[in-house]
């Protein structure tokens, strides 16, 4: 125990000379302990203060509220200790307990050099290295977490169109992820703007995904619509209990994806021009360039028997010798039908009279 005098203190709150103490409680030790819970297994690390190394064989007890113990290991050669169970109180916190915020973990040693020594740590005693500070995803509850999500055919989707979907579903644990017990019974599409819902039937293959397809209502309402996976019947048009996501009462409700209803165009076609020979690789110097045209559907598929037209740009670059000015001269473009050798006509300007140019090097395109 250690008490500290201040007289400042007293005549500021006391209102005369007299000094106002102030107890409180020191560990002088040469221990330090960390703490890492987890879901399913924790992990108690000590190291020595003055070095920073390992301390191997310390006995770790981790106790709860009610001073209780729960769970008891041993350090090894790196000084970690691992607890392979969760940590949950047996019992509720009593008004006697120390805390039911976390457990009080400590950590103790017998060196033969340096004596006895012990140290602790509370759970709950992490300011300024909280989870949130560094961006970390965490999960505190108890249940495993569940992740699920929907993989559309498309995202935009006109009235009187038909979305595909594809739903998986799986659950985190220690070793990665697992199948999990308990599957949904259908999955809600709902308009963000109306609450309009729709309900459709889930049908899980043995490896926990589920296709659905959803035709899209000619007068369906424009805007962005949720996909839910959630228990309940299909033909029942109730929905009050998942509004709001509630996974409480093993009610399970999981929005895995959103789509869009538009109104909208689509192109129709879409082209390609190569320019390259397919023996040779890379065009260099070359007297002539091979045109590899195609022109497909959007939606998938060649579009054959369609007239076609050729249109090329020739570029003349034009470069003084003392390398004080280029030119880039572009000439007048010319159509010609795609499948005969189009026809460029080069316009070359007048040189100035005041200022000629000399050794002037015209650049093949390439």
């Amino acid at each position: 125990m250690v008490e500290l005098a201040s007289p400042a203190l007293g005549a500021s709150l006391l209102g005369n000379q007299q000094a106002m103490y102030v107890r409180t409680s020191v560990l002088v030790t040469n221990l330090g302990v960390h703490f890492k819970q987890g879901r399913e297994n924790s992990i108690v690390w000590v190291t020595a203060l003055d070095s920073g190394k390992p301390v191997p064989n310390a006995q770790v007890r981790v106790t709860e509220c009610n001073g209780d113990q729960i769970a008891v290991a041993k350090t090894d050669l790196h000084g970690i200790a691992t607890i392979g169970k969760p940590l949950a109180s047996a019992r509720p916190c009593d008004e006697n307990g120390i805390d039911d915020s976390g457990f009080f973990v400590s950590a103790r040693v017998d060196d033969p050099k340096t004596g006895p020594d012990m140290a602790f740590v509370r759970s709950d005693w992490n300011r300024g290295i909280e989870s949130w500070r560094f961006n970390v995803p965490t999960d505190m509850s108890r249940d495993q977490t569940t992740r699920a999500t929907t993989v559309f055919d498309r995202t935009l989707l006109r009235a009187g169109e038909t979305v595909s979907m594809k739903h998986l579903m799986r659950e985190e644990t220690l070793n990665g992820f697992e199948f999990p017990a308990h599957l949904p019974s259908r999955v809600t599409i709902r308009h963000e703007g109306s609450g309009q819902t729709y309900h459709l039937p889930l049908k899980w293959a043995a490896d926990r995904s589920a296709d659905s397809t959803f035709p899209i209502p000619a007068a369906a309402k424009l805007g962005e619509y949720s996909v839910t996976l959630e228990d309940g019947s299909a033909d029942s048009d109730s929905d009050s209990d998942s509004d709001n996501g509630d996974t409480g009462s093993g009610h399970t409700s999981i929005q895995t994806g959103n789509f869009r209803v538009e109104e909208f165009r689509l192109p129709v076609f879409k082209g390609s021009i190569g320019v390259r020979d397919q023996k040779t690789g890379a065009l260099v110097a070359a007297t002539e360039a091979p045109l590899a045209v195609q022109i497909e559907y959007v939606s998938g598929g060649p579009a054959s028997n369609l007239p076609v037209q050729g249109r090329t740009h020739r570029h003349l670059l034009l470069r003084s010798s003392n390398r004080s000015a280029s030119r880039l001269i572009r000439n007048r473009q010319t159509t010609a039908p795609a499948l005969q050798q189009p026809k460029v006509t080069t316009t070359t300007p007048a040189r100035r009279k005041t200022r000629p140019r000399r050794n002037l090097l015209p650049i093949k395109p390439r």
